[in-house]
């Protein structure tokens, strides 16, 4: 279920750098259906915890090579959901 929720999430919004900031409210992102991660992963949260599923905010850095086709720059952070799944424990809910 999160995984498919994960992927609806990156159809239904455009990774558009630049449309919002780390102060934006998250009504922008909804509204134009774009933002950054840090906005899918705010989203991601709160449609997450409806589900009654604990999760958290995660912010850092990815590693990748510069050659790598990643939708970011080799360092620049990154923000990410992590999902505690019992005995699984934590999982990163992300697309990169």
């Amino acid at each position: 279920m999160l995984q498919e929720l994960n992927t609806e999430m990156y159809e239904f919004f455009e990774y558009a750098p630049n449309t919002t900031k780390v102060d934006s409210p998250i009504d922008e992102a909804l509204e134009s259906r774009q933002g950054v991660c840090q906005d899918f992963a705010h989203i991601m949260i709160a449609l997450v915890r409806q589900l009654k599923i604990p999760c958290r905010y995660v912010s850092g850095y990815l590693f990748h090579e510069d050659s790598a086709k990643d939708r970011s720059p080799a360092g620049a952070t990154h923000a990410w959901v992590e999902a505690y799944l019992g005995e699984l424990g934590w999982w990163r809910l992300t697309h990169e």
